[in-house]
């Protein structure tokens, strides 16, 4: 594999390219006017880790620092991580009186700094994914830990992966999450965590790849799909989706060189059967191993027709022989289908930008809202403004509706959540920095072919 990622080194250019991308925005568009912005419904206080998107302007996709769970259909608690080391900030908004409602709870995260993310899970339990890192290259210390708590906070159990995990023959976990986007799915007793990691070094070298694992949430014990049977191998692995369709386990991977491709993993029939079978969805031009494939991938839904995957490339002609554009050109949104039990898949362009033209689709988030009836929300960039735009789709891809909302802005860095008739999202507006004020935003699905905006 060429151009392995170096731990330090990824840390360094992340930081940097954040704030390049924050910056570049604030440039690009006036600052906003007093009040809320368009679709803001309540103020959520400040956010020093959130941004407005979650590969940042970059090759790879990074955790989402934001995660959401509702009590009741009036009370929307928001999961946030705060700095580095200090664990996470719990926050709870009265739907209907469009507040928040007491203090920001803590809970600490102490030994264990490295984020992996937040998961509400149907069995009403909460689920924190974190880690730390493994310079020594120790097999026998916990360097992934799931915390399994309940909704008063109240820790339940936690789940270890030691560092000498294996997947695909390939030993280690010397970095957890790095580069990567970890997602977790429950079915039954059995939480799935799909993510990625550093490995150890292989002449000198921490190449990175994928890495999944199930935890017995009754006795809190985790097992790789390494021990289980069989596991859909990515390296490098840019993001991860992981999710339940029909009986069968399916999980999505950004991969950048084995395979230069969205890769679609399923193992039909699981847990009965641990076979599993993989498809390319989507080919990317360029080398083998090019951490550029012009491309994210941020969104992943399950429905009756099969599975739908939402994300933003620029053009990709006769991928995967065809010429590798550049960062300079224009992306547009898509919508993959596929079939997991025969690997068919088509892909349906939301829109149709030209590659030098002055509109750019920014990263899509996908959010089901009906009875196979899923909203996929994004915003447009055209010079220095924004518009938010809603395409309902079903589980086959087929866009069903169509809405834009002109100078409203989709802050991509968390999936929305359903909340009875409404949509809700927390964000940041496009010219704010990290620390700006996060508000809460929120859509009418009322009638989903006819979507509006929450005001004030």
């Amino acid at each position: 594999m060429n151009k392995p990622l170096s731990h330090a080194v990824l840390a360094v250019v992340l930081a940097v390219l954040f704030a390049a991308t924050l910056l570049g925005l604030a440039s690009a568009q006036a600052a906003p006017a007093a009040g809320f912005p368009a679709g803001a419904i309540a103020k959520v206080g400040t956010d020093p880790r959130m941004v407005t998107s979650s590969y940042g302007g970059w090759n790879w996709a990074n955790p989402d620092y934001v995660g959401y769970y509702a009590t009741g259909g009036r009370i929307l608690t928001v999961v946030s991580l705060k700095q580095a080391g200090d664990g996470l900030s719990v926050q709870r908004v009265d739907l209907s009186k469009r507040r928040r409602v007491g203090a920001a709870r803590s809970v600490s995260l102490a030994g264990w700094p490295d984020w992996g993310g937040f998961y509400a899970g149907p069995d009403r339990c909460l689920y924190v994914l974190c880690g730390r890192e493994n310079p020594g290259e120790d097999d026998t210390l916990d360097v992934v830990a799931v915390r399994r708590y309940d909704r008063s906070w109240h820790l339940l159990g936690t789940a270890y992966v030691k560092g000498g995990a294996t997947q695909g023959g390939i030993k280690g976990i010397y970095s957890p999450f790095e580069a990567g986007s970890p997602q977790m799915v429950l079915d039954g007793k059995r939480l799935v965590v799909h993510m990625s990691r550093l490995i150890y070094a292989m002449s000198g070298v921490h190449h990175q790849v994928n890495l999944t694992f199930e935890v017995d949430v009754r006795s809190m014990t985790a097992r790789t799909f390494d021990e289980l049977g069989g596991c859909a191998y990515s390296s490098h692995s840019f993001r991860q989706l992981v999710a339940m369709n029909r009986g069968d386990l399916v999980t999505i991977d950004h991969g950048d060189a084995y395979p230069r491709a969205i890769q679609l993993g399923v193992m039909a029939g699981y847990p009965d059967q641990r076979t599993v079978a993989t498809y390319d969805l989507f080919e990317f031009n360029g080398a083998t191993g090019d951490n550029f494939t012009g491309a994210t991938v941020t969104g992943l839904a399950s429905g009756p027709s099969g599975i739908v995957v939402v994300g933003t490339s620029i053009p990709q002609p006769d991928a995967p022989s065809g010429p590798l554009g550049s960062a300079g050109e224009r992306r547009n949104a898509y919508a993959i289908w596929a079939n997991p039990r025969t690997g068919a898949h088509l892909v349906h362009w939301l829109t149709s930008f030209a590659p030098d033209g002055a509109k750019d689709a920014l990263e899509p988030r996908i959010v089901r809202v009906g009875r196979d009836r899923y909203a996929v929300l994004f915003s447009v960039q055209n010079g220095g403004a924004h518009s938010l735009v809603y395409r309902l789709v079903n589980s086959a891809g087929a866009v069903l509706a169509r809405k834009s909302f002109s100078r409203a802005f989709f802050c991509a860095s968390s999936d929305p959540i359903l909340v009875g008739s409404k949509v809700y999202w927390t964000g940041i507006s496009p010219s704010g920095a990290p620390s700006a004020t996060r508000y809460l935003f929120g859509l009418n699905v009322s009638n989903p072919k006819r979507p509006s905006l929450l005001r004030r």
